[in-house]
């Protein structure tokens, strides 16, 4: 009995040591808006193709991919692929739903990151 207490007891504070602390998990503060809906006009997969051409590491001025333009940008923001991830799981749903202008921005403190997309043919 002691021997399997004591081992409990290890266990569950080896987990609790592989938890991140409250200090260590980013708080976001991560807004999105559909602009424009419709027919995209594109093959989905290539829409998707397009917004992961933004995760390579880098930020994006402004870049044409499938007919829609594409930027990725940020003030005191840590990381390019931190924003990237801040508007992924949006960006993704908006292109299944036929959204074809939004914009992702992610706030944290007096850091901002944004990601758009627009069509060309809108300016």
């Amino acid at each position: 009995m002691q021997f399997s207490m004591t081992f409990a007891v290890a266990a569950l504070a080896a987990m609790a040591s592989a938890l991140p602390t409250i200090s260590s998990i980013e708080k976001r503060n991560v807004q999105y808006v559909a602009k424009r809906t419709g027919n995209i006009g594109q093959d989905k997969g290539i829409m998707h193709q397009c917004f992961n051409g933004l995760n390579d590491g880098s930020w994006h001025d402004q870049y044409q991919c499938g007919g829609f333009y594409w930027q990725m940008q940020g003030q005191r923001y840590n990381s390019p692929g931190n924003c990237w991830a801040s508007g992924q799981l949006q960006f993704n749903t908006g292109i299944d739903n036929n959204v074809y202008d939004q914009q992702s921005d992610d706030y944290e403190g007096a850091a901002h990151c944004w990601i758009q997309m627009w069509s060309v043919t809108q300016g």
